[in-house]
């Protein structure tokens, strides 16, 4: 049965690396296992209270436990911008290394002819000179929102399987309109709905509309 403390290994972040200070604190919080808290939640509060106690700022604690990212080594960079005039798009632009870590975070786009092209929202928000991490944290409520409607409609649609598998019926997962797909029947749209099965499975029915 795994302990606590390595329950909470496990939840640091995979993008994260602990420092030698991280790594005594964690070392110091093994002392958890003879407090068995009940929950996750329980858990990580006590690695945070613990965290801060042994000198961990408010953000280096929040890593620790998995409730903030930690900022990729490779945005350590200082970012700046050009503007450059063209003949059909005038706009800021940057260079190499700089140019692709902003394309990773989808605030600057390859313009064939042209260059990298970084959005006019960033330069209102960022200025022309700034750090990547300050890129990396602009992007990160966007990303974080985005994780979470993935979340939710993961967790419902895991929601529907288990509704079938309790009932042992299938259950409605999804149901559009889409193009008639046999030419032999006098319809333009058919009504399709996919059923999430009690085994697990999907099954999809097609039906026509007169």
């Amino acid at each position: 049965m795994k302990t606590d403390f390595q329950k909470l290994l496990e939840r640091l972040s995979e993008d994260y690396e602990p420092t030698p200070a991280d790594v005594v604190f964690l070392e110091s919080i093994q002392s958890l296992d003879d407090i068995q808290p009940q929950s996750d939640k329980e858990l990580q509060a006590l690695a945070y209270d613990a965290a801060i106690a042994l000198g961990a700022t408010v953000e280096q604690a929040q890593i620790l436990i998995g409730e903030r990212k930690a900022v990729p080594t490779e945005f350590n960079i200082s970012i700046h911008l050009y503007y450059h005039d063209g003949e059909y798009l005038s706009g800021y632009t940057l260079h190499s290394t700089e140019a692709k870590l902003m394309e990773t975070l989808g605030l600057a786009k390859y313009i064939s002819g042209w260059g990298y092209h970084v959005r006019d929202e960033v330069v209102k928000k960022l200025g022309t000179d700034f750090s990547g991490v300050d890129a990396w944290t602009l992007v990160q409520p966007a990303i974080e929102s985005r994780e979470r409607k993935r979340a939710a409609e993961k967790a419902a649609r895991q929601a529907i399987f288990d509704r079938a598998q309790q009932t042992g019926e299938r259950q409605i997962l999804d149901k559009y309109s889409d193009e008639c797909n046999d030419p032999r029947e006098e319809c333009d749209i058919d009504t399709v709905t996919v059923y999430a099965m009690p085994d697990g499975t999907t099954e999809t029915v097609r039906s026509h509309t007169w």
